[in-house]
């Protein structure tokens, strides 16, 4: 064989099998990547210390011991886990009823705002901020009720983004953290924090309230809240500048400051996943394993907007890592092929190709590799199944949520009626209505929606009850109320009362549907449960 051909496979052969590399080269993002591998350690870390705290928290001890021990907790929970967060405001608030103690009762109602405007609660958040009587505010709690009444107007106007309702949840947000600036230390990170969030409020250019967020940056450490807070802060302001690099250096920096608090309600890390794969689709594998870290805090806390925010980002990067998956398979096949060709092109060679049959092994074993990774891979994919339900279940949390607020919006109405404000009236009249017909449309989506992704489900629900007392669809094709019961029940959507909102009956009515066709069923003590799993096994992968 001459040397020119021997050059020529040599130079193919590190075409074909040379590896791609990822565009992304920031070198924080190595640093990012060693915090994330010690997330449980920091959090065994977090849960020491809690541990210690409700060690402390004796029923012999003395009260105000005790509700300063609760307040501690809370404080340890209100970032980390909401539900632990709001047992410990609300047993704050049981044990400062009993003598009365009016601090700490006003303190529990501050916190109960505060986490009910963090899950996306907002008008349940404003009706306990707002039952606090300001007149008996004791003065300790002066910045705390502002600083609560700050965020739950941020909350609230960045969920609506509209020309209603924002413009005044904006001029309400800067009134209270202007008022809760009056009563903090001017020498602490915390006050330059929220003074840079007040300027950035007042659409002030992005540098002057960048200068108090790199001073309250310096006057504090990683391992803390407002660190992380205005790094994440510096970083919007980055991006509203144009400059892509320190925006995403900053971004990293919150990130980290997230895994080593740990902050379990955080938004940084969501961010740079959703800001990596829109540089370059490349990054789609460090940005779904990102994305999904997001995902189990957010799941870990029990934040579920959090969660439904995530669960619209989380199919398009997943879609690309898939595709990329596809290319790289694609790309293997090509490079077979190309090597059956060198293959028989130097068959003459015998010589050579025995020198080279164990470069091939080799490469055969590391296809077989490959194709084991890419089995593991799709059977996580297949784990979405489940995941898809929760999505679901939260989506019918929303829609539960909103036909409450319509209900309010109408005791509202009736109220404004009574006392003769008619132009308040007309303008909630032009603004929310709830008709027989938007609610029939609610119901038909939700027919279709449910019977595409349980095609199954009347056959089986059926199976379940006795022969003569099986169910069918209405005459249009939509499911019936009973069979639109159990198709919450099996979304997992158990309470009555719950169901009575989303199906606008009383829970008496729905209590009644459900002990009526619960006897008709074959095992009537393992009836929910025999619905709650069908389709379990079956359904495709999101």
């Amino acid at each position: 064989m001459s040397r020119t051909s021997f050059s020529l496979f040599a130079l193919l052969y590190i075409l074909l099998l040379s590896p791609v590399t990822s565009l992304a080269s920031n070198p924080l993002l190595k640093k990012l990547d060693e915090h994330i591998a010690l997330r449980n350690h920091y959090s065994q870390q977090k849960e020491k210390k809690i541990a210690r705290l409700r060690r402390s928290l004796r029923p012999d001890a003395d009260r105000t011991q005790r509700l300063d021990l609760c307040n501690k907790l809370y404080e340890e929970y209100y970032t980390y886990r909401f539900d632990s967060a709001m047992a410990y405001a609300d047993k704050m608030g049981a044990l400062a009823a009993q003598p009365y103690n009016r601090y700490y009762a006003q303190l529990a109602k501050i916190h109960r705002a505060l986490l009910l405007a963090t899950s996306g609660l907002y008008s349940q958040s404003e009706q306990e901020i707002m039952s606090i009587d300001q007149k008996t505010l004791d003065p300790k709690l002066q910045y705390e009720y502002n600083l609560t009444a700050f965020w739950i107007y941020n909350y609230w106007s960045d969920y609506c983004r509209d020309n209603i309702y924002s413009p005044a949840f904006d001029r309400k947000r800067k009134e209270y953290l202007y008022a809760a600036l009056q009563y903090i230390d001017k020498n602490t990170a915390q006050y330059h924090y929220l003074m840079g969030e007040y300027l950035f409020n007042l659409h002030r250019p992005p540098h002057e309230s960048t200068q108090h967020y790199m001073k309250a940056i310096q006057m504090t450490t990683v391992d803390t809240r407002v660190y992380a807070s205005s790094t994440y802060a510096v970083a919007r302001n980055k991006r509203q500048e144009g400059d892509r690099q320190q925006y995403e250096d900053w971004l990293i920096r919150s990130a980290i400051s997230d895994m080593i608090c740990p902050l379990k309600e955080n938004l940084a890390l969501q961010e740079l996943a959703m800001n990596l794969f829109r540089d370059d689709k490349k990054n789609a594998q460090m940005a779904t394993q990102y994305i999904y870290i997001s995902l189990a805090d957010a799941q870990f806390y029990n934040n579920r907007l959090r969660m439904l925010e995530i669960s619209k980002r989380l199919p398009v990067i997943v879609q690309a890592y898939q595709e990329q998956i596809n290319e790289k398979n694609n790309t293997i096949t090509f490079r077979s092929h190309i090597l059956e060709i060198l293959a028989l092109f130097l068959l003459g060679s015998i010589v050579f190709m025995l020198k080279q049959n164990g470069k091939l092994n080799r490469r055969g074993k590391e296809i077989h590799q490959q194709n084991k990774e890419l089995g593991e891979l799709n059977a996580k994919l297949e784990k979405t199944n489940s995941t898809r339900e929760k999505y679901l279940r939260l989506f019918m949390d929303l829609c539960a949520i909103y036909i409450g607020k319509l209900n309010n919006y109408r005791q509202l109405v009736a109220r404004k009626i009574k006392a003769n404000q008619t132009a308040d009236l007309l303008k909630m009249v032009n603004s929310v209505k709830l008709t027989d017909n938007e609610a029939s449309v609610f119901y038909n989506r939700f027919d279709r929606a449910f019977m595409e992704l349980f095609p199954t489900f009347i056959t089986e629900f059926n199976a379940l009850l006795i022969p003569d007392q099986r169910l069918k669809l209405s005459k249009d094709g939509s499911l019936t109320t009973e069979l639109r019961i159990f198709a919450l029940i099996r979304l997992g959507v158990t309470e009555s009362a719950e169901i009575a909102t989303l199906l606008f009956y009383s829970p008496q009515t729905i209590y009644n549907y459900r002990s009526s066709i619960k006897k008709m069923a074959k095992n009537k003590e393992r009836f929910e449960e025999d619905v709650a799993s069908i389709g379990r096994f079956t359904q495709d992968v999101i």
